[in-house]
Order: C-alpha cells, then structure tokens, then sequence
C-alpha cells in the first residue's frame, strides 16, 4: 500500500521505547508498492506474534 502523496516508500524504525525519524527508501523493493511490516524480536512466538497483528489490522 502506498499512502496518499507519497510517491517513495516509507522507513519507520523503532526500538525499545525508541521511535527514530521517518525517512525513505529510494525505490520501492521488487519495484512493487507493497507495505511491510517487519519484526525483529526475541523469545516472542512468531505465529502468535502475527496471529495478533492480523486480529489488530481487521
């Protein structure tokens, strides 16, 4: 998903309490204009973990 009057994808890193600037990225990757979401956690259950993310994005 692309939002609205932003042509180059966007970059939102956080972590801990820590949410750092936005910036963007300078094409999309695979040319597609898909969002991602991208976790990198520990001792966390992947599935639950998404499981949970999907009940929160419907």
């Amino acid at each position: 998903m692309q939002l609205r009057g932003e042509p180059l994808p966007l970059v939102i890193h956080g972590v801990h309490d820590m949410l750092y600037p936005v910036g963007t990225l300078d094409a999309w990757p695979d040319e597609l204009p898909h969002s991602r979401l991208v976790f990198i956690v520990d001792q966390v259950d992947g599935q639950e973990l998404e499981a949970d993310i999907r009940r929160l994005l419907a």
